[in-house]
């Protein structure tokens, strides 16, 4: 008996042992990030002026991302010029404020469907009478942005755009799918740039990725290359599978004979399909009181394609929505 109580009192002597416990590094109030990896100094001392707006959709899970790049648009961006909602529907009942923006014809989606116009194409801000336009930004994965298109129909008839050029992203610590696959920021500053025909637009957005791919990479990162590069290149020595070669062509890989080649074959080849190049479907929520010139641009976690207007000619879009 003695022996029992001896026990129990050695056990309850357990709840008085510290634990070290460690600290959480200080954060950064601004960029939410460690002080010791802030990519704040990549941040001018004011905001960005653009002439158009931004609106990001983003899915819930990508919140989660420690190195998403939203939160550049947001610390760049004045608030009048820039929105960020977040969910997976956005049904008009919880979300009314967005009624106004779909039905806007000035109201564009940057989204990889068979149509798709390239932004370059567009009349740039002030062209003809044109207005500013509004960036709307899908943000999360690939799946996730489908996700997000397919279960919000306001979305549907939209006229769809991609960026067509070839644009390599600077987000080097990140396995991209494809060559050209973009980040949420820029994707972002690459339509900004394009539309308003000011590339300082895109060194001010982006240079804070640069700051946070600089301070990873002093801390142990290594440059990432794309799979796609690193199949064409001969580094990729394990055998692509079915599933990751059609992902690899929805993603826009453009070698389909060299990506045949680097697959386990279990069967019947994988006939290629027709998807069109994805630049961002960010790609990288609070509410928006309304939109004017709605544009919006699909970026990949970070590559983007999209339908287009028909005709593919130009025309001066313009709209009366405003933030």
């Amino acid at each position: 008996m003695e022996e029992l109580e001896e026990e129990i009192s050695l056990l309850g002597q357990l709840v008085d042992i510290e634990i070290g416990r460690r600290e959480k590094r200080p954060l950064c109030s601004r960029c939410r990030r460690p002080r010791g990896v802030c990519w704040c100094e990549g941040l001018g001392g004011a905001m960005v002026t653009i002439k158009s707006h931004i609106l990001v959709l983003q899915h819930p899970h990508e919140e989660k991302r420690c190195l998403r790049t939203a939160p550049i648009l947001t610390a760049c961006l004045d608030p009048s010029h820039y929105k960020l909602m977040r969910g997976k529907r956005f049904p008009h009942s919880r979300y009314p404020e967005l009624q106004p923006i779909l039905s806007s014809p000035a109201t564009i989606l940057m989204y990889p469907g068979e149509e798709a116009v390239g932004v370059e194409r567009l009349p740039k801000v002030g062209e003809g009478g044109q207005g500013p336009y509004n960036i709307v930004i899908l943000d999360g994965t690939w799946q996730q942005a489908k996700g997000i298109y397919f279960n919000c129909p306001g979305l549907h008839s939209l006229p769809q755009v991609c960026l067509s050029g070839r644009y390599t992203s600077e987000y080097i610590i990140r396995t991209q799918p494809t060559q050209d696959a973009l980040s949420t920021v820029e994707t972002a500053a690459l339509t900004l740039a394009i539309l308003e025909e000011n590339w300082a637009l895109y060194d001010q957005l982006v240079e804070p990725l640069r700051v946070l791919c600089r301070h990873q990479i002093q801390h142990g990162a290594v440059p990432h290359k794309s799979k796609e590069e690193m199949i064409l290149s001969g580094r990729c020595q394990k055998p692509l599978g079915k599933r990751t070669y059609k992902k690899l062509r929805k993603c826009g890989a453009r070698h389909s004979d060299a990506l045949a080649a680097s697959m386990l074959v279990t069967g019947d080849a994988p006939r290629p399909d027709n998807t069109t190049n994805t630049h961002a479907i960010t790609s990288k929520g609070v509410g928006v009181d309304g939109i004017e010139n709605i544009r919006l641009v699909v970026s990949a976690s970070e590559g983007s394609g999209g339908g287009g207007l028909g005709s593919g000619e130009e025309e001066s879009i313009v709209g009366d929505v405003g933030f």
